[in-house]
């Protein structure tokens, strides 16, 4: 092996130990950045990387208002709610399931919607749901679901304050509410008591 310009004037002997200090240097200067790393991970990485937990399974029963998002488009004439007083309730189903059973009460609405909704964690205070159910109208009055009984969708979110309050917005779509052709929506808000 060719030595270099450099080394040639340098012993073999001082040429092995520069080179063997070199190799010492370079191995204790990788041992320090690791052991730096290592103690900065440990610092940083949290002990025990908590799980996102589920849905609140805590029953509820809630009172609010549900206003009619869109009027009837075929036929807007003869009696009308487009705001009603809503009764939910909720109770859970396992682990990530509900039954939602709700009544709208109005001058003229009288309808029952039982639903059914996946429930899924959006915040720690926040839980959002999505289902479907069937709206059983006892009147013919356009309201803010409909005028006839139809099957519906539901989206919406709840939101939980202290340890027994809750909120909760949502919207219900009834493909067919009105005169069993054109769709329906309602927005409802409510406040409750969870149990």
């Amino acid at each position: 092996m060719k030595i270099p310009k450099f080394f040639s004037h340098y012993a073999p002997e001082s040429r092995a130990i520069f080179a063997t200090s070199s190799r010492l240097a370079a191995s204790l200067a990788l041992l320090v950045c690791l052991g730096f790393s290592s103690a900065g991970l440990a610092e940083n990485a949290p002990v025990k990387i908590a799980k996102k937990s589920g849905p609140n399974r805590q029953p509820y029963i809630a009172i609010g208002h549900s206003s009619a998002f869109l009027n009837n488009p075929i036929n807007s004439r003869g009696d009308s709610d487009n705001i009603a007083v809503v009764l939910r309730g909720k109770i859970p189903v396992g682990k990530t399931f509900s039954v939602r059973p709700i009544a709208l009460i109005g001058e003229y609405t009288q309808m029952l919607v039982p639903t059914a909704t996946y429930d899924f964690k959006v915040k720690s205070n926040i839980d959002g749901y999505v289902g479907a159910g069937y709206s059983i109208n006892t009147s013919n009055a356009n309201n803010t679901i409909g005028n006839t009984s139809s099957p519906i969708i539901i989206a919406g979110a709840e939101g939980y304050v202290g340890d027994y309050s809750m909120f909760l917005v949502d919207f219900m779509w009834a493909p067919k509410g009105y005169e069993s052709e054109a769709g329906a929506v309602s927005v409802q808000t409510a406040i409750g008591i969870r149990f």
